[in-house]
């Protein structure tokens, strides 16, 4: 391997374990398995890489990539909406109507939760296909972000998630501004999404002005890299085609396999090719139990 022509893992995504009866003959029983997004310099995702155009580190030490293929399991995505007042009301239907149409694009059976009443009451999952009506109903009732705090809304969405199995589990936060941090702490969130084998997605408008010494700026800097992304939006009336490319990311993911050499937590994934980025799972690289 040439480490001049290895590209860093960048951003982190879901990872759990593989039942070997899923790939006869092929997956070891102890294999593991993620979901790698991979993007060119445009933000666009990249298809055609195979097991041997990826590395992965586990403790530092390299694993056995077994399996890369596309992924085609179907979304589960709880969307929450921070920020929004009156005034910018229409543009946050919008942004709702925009991942919907998205999520529904990647694949029909998936399902989308909008935290668009109470942040504290867990949202309903529904199916972007069959109960259309009901989630155009939701984005129509939509008035203005919720009085809860943004962190105690990740935290219902992780719970909502982690009882929702078979599915890519995403938690996408459209931001306008603070949501208030309500007490909870980045090392709670970061367990919360990590157990519930979800990812966090941020999109933020107006750019990463946010106060990264606040739990919540600290969720959105350091929980994205080890679980997710996060993106900017110039502007509220270009947030929904930025929603609608960080779900192509999403839906465009890899299901990688590998084969861990030791007890640990990946450290880094990265591709043999230059100018990409990596979107996968690094939990080992945060430093959440100090915070």
């Amino acid at each position: 391997m040439n480490p001049s022509r290895l590209v860093a893992v960048v951003v982190a995504s879901c990872i759990g374990p593989v039942l070997a009866a899923s790939v006869p003959n092929i997956v070891p029983a102890q294999a593991r398995r993620m979901f790698v997004s991979v993007t060119d310099s445009k933000g666009a995702p990249v298809a055609g890489l195979t097991a041997s155009d990826f590395v992965v580190r586990v403790a530092g030490k390299d694993a056995t990539v077994v399996t890369v293929a596309p992924a085609t399991e179907p979304l589960s995505v709880v969307v929450i909406p921070s920020g929004f007042r009156q005034s910018s009301i229409s543009d946050a239907r919008a942004a709702l109507r925009a991942v919907i149409a998205a999520v529904r694009n990647v694949n029909p059976e998936s399902r989308v939760g909008l935290m668009v009443g109470d942040g504290g009451t867990p949202p309903s999952m529904r199916a972007v296909s069959e109960r259309a009506d009901m989630l155009d109903r939701e984005v129509s009732r939509f008035f203005e972000s919720p009085n809860t705090a943004l962190l105690d809304s990740i935290l219902v969405a992780s719970q909502t998630l982690g009882a929702d199995p078979g599915r890519r589990r995403v938690i996408l936060v459209l931001s306008l501004g603070s949501g208030g941090d309500g007490g909870l702490t980045p090392l709670r969130i970061g367990r919360a999404v990590r157990d519930a084998d979800a990812s966090l997605w941020v999109v933020e408008v107006g750019g990463f002005d946010r106060d990264l010494g606040s739990p919540e700026g600290r969720v959105f800097s350091e929980i994205t890299k080890a679980s997710g992304g996060r993106r900017e939006a110039s502007s509220i009336p270009t947030l929904p085609s930025a929603l609608e490319n960080i779900v192509s990311v999403i839906g465009a993911q890899y299901a990688l396999t590998y084969e861990p050499p030791m007890a640990g937590e990946v450290s880094m994934v990265g591709v043999r090719k230059s100018g990409l980025s990596v979107f996968a799972p690094v939990w080992a690289g945060t430093n959440l139990a100090n915070r």
